[in-house]
């Protein structure tokens, strides 16, 4: 058998998310495992380092696939036969062949997203932003943005998830950058991520942008680990996977092929 190890880019705008649906559904997974089939004569089961939402992207979503039968495709050669078969907003980036033991899910040690914002509508950003219709306070969302860094229980900024066992993540880092005065990008990297969490704290902090809530509003209903009480989520167009961390051995599929200082997880 051979694991092989894909780094893919997509343009989540017409996809039903990441995990494959119902027949005739379009999902990232389904278009992937296509061209897999297509290219190896037979179906293979492709695993991720996470779930995407629809109309969610990635730039750098890490995929796993093992060739159950004797078939021996070289790495350089599958990549190039894949973007062949796929549609033009999905894109293998990197094919490796990987160890058996490999787990594209379990072994990824930190994930990172960036959510973009405009308050000016754009006509060549509206696929990977979101507009919103309101003056927004910069200072205000990036004061706010420091209260979700470090270890916490996220309840209050998810969707129910009965296969989620705790809510707690550890957020390194929390921030918000100011590319001009209509657009903004929040960036923020974590051990885990339970279900539509980035965008439930993009969610809030619009509204703290907009004077709707009080960053102190915020805090007290983040504390209550109450669903109830945070605010509509954020969009998903302005959503991007934007960078999976993995042991030092598997450090050439991080961003820019950068070791990380973490330990194992008891979830491999």
């Amino acid at each position: 058998m051979n694991k092989y190890i894909f780094l893919i880019q997509y343009d989540g705008t017409e996809y039903f998310g990441w995990q494959k649906q119902r027949a005739g559904t379009l999902t990232v997974q389904s278009e992937l495992e296509r061209a897999i089939e297509k290219v190896f004569e037979y179906p293979m089961k492709t695993i991720a380092s996470g779930r995407t939402d629809r109309g969610v992207h990635a730039a750098h979503q890490i995929v796993q696939a093992t060739a159950e039968r004797k078939t021996v495709v070289l790495p350089e050669t599958l990549m190039g036969m894949l973007n062949t078969e796929l549609r033009r907003d999905v894109r293998v980036k990197l094919v490796k062949k990987v160890n058996q033991s490999f787990h594209a899910r379990f072994w990824a040690r930190k994930r990172a997203y960036s959510y973009n914002l405009i308050t000016d509508w754009d006509v060549f950003r509206q696929r990977f932003a979101s507009y919103i219709p309101y003056d927004l306070d910069f200072d205000l969302m990036n004061e706010a943005s420091e209260m979700f860094m470090g270890e916490h229980d996220f309840t209050t900024f998810s969707k129910l998830n009965k296969e989620t066992q705790n809510h707690i993540c550890n957020v390194e880092e929390s921030r918000w950058e100011k590319v001009s005065d209509n657009h903004f990008v929040y960036h923020i990297r974590a051990d885990r991520f339970v279900y539509s969490m980035v965008r439930s704290i993009v969610g809030a902090m619009i509204d703290i942008g907009r004077g709707k809530r009080t960053i102190e509003q915020t805090r007290e209903a983040f504390s209550s680990c109450d669903r109830s009480r945070n605010s509509p989520i954020a969009p998903p167009y302005g959503l991007s996977l934007v960078g999976v961390w993995y042991p030092d051995e598997y450090s050439f599929l991080n961003p820019n092929g950068k070791k990380i200082e973490c330990e194992k997880d008891s979830s491999e």
